[in-house]
């Protein structure tokens, strides 16, 4: 789709705003080919003014979990299912498919908002390596809430799961 002209942004938790540390390792061993495929990607920064001002839960601990996709200025799927194996044959979350432009604009603002730079990191690999951007902050290592959930995400990394999450 890139190929052909299709802009591709993603937002999805950075491994600070994951409750599943080993889903986040799981993810991150493809973040390099999916930039590599043209889409933009963000992840979603465990202090987001966005949640602050009332966008996501107040509690302590932030993340995404609604999935949606905008596909035009009409079509769009939205739900708490993830896109994969697990949640098609073994969890009960669903998602389902939608025709209206009404919603289409309020989720496309919604994304707009998720992937400002107070909210999220946009995430980069120039040749140099995959690293976190928002604004004029860098950091060249996943954002962590600790460094415990930093050392846990490394190791899960070894796990050969991926395929399971």
């Amino acid at each position: 789709l890139v190929a052909r002209g299709v802009k591709i942004k993603v937002v999805t938790n950075s491994l600070q705003t994951n409750d599943v540390v080993i889903a986040q390792a799981a993810y991150s061993q493809y973040r390099k080919r999916i930039l590599e495929a043209g889409v933009e990607l963000y992840e979603f920064r465990g202090d987001a003014v966005f949640a602050e001002q009332g966008g996501a839960s107040g509690s302590a601990a932030i993340s995404l979990h609604t999935k949606y996709i905008v596909f035009d200025e009409q079509n769009v799927f939205l739900g708490s299912m993830n896109l994969d194996p697990r949640s098609l044959y073994l969890n009960t979350e669903l998602g389902v498919m939608l025709e209206s432009a009404t919603l289409a604009s309020s989720l496309r603002e919604s994304f707009h908002q998720l992937t400002r730079p107070e909210n999220s990191w946009q995430v980069l690999d120039e040749g140099q390596g995959v690293h976190w951007q928002a604004g004029d902050q860098t950091i060249n290592r996943t954002p962590a809430k600790s460094s415990w959930q930093r050392l846990r995400y490394w190791v899960y990394r070894l796990l050969p799961v991926s395929r399971q999450l």
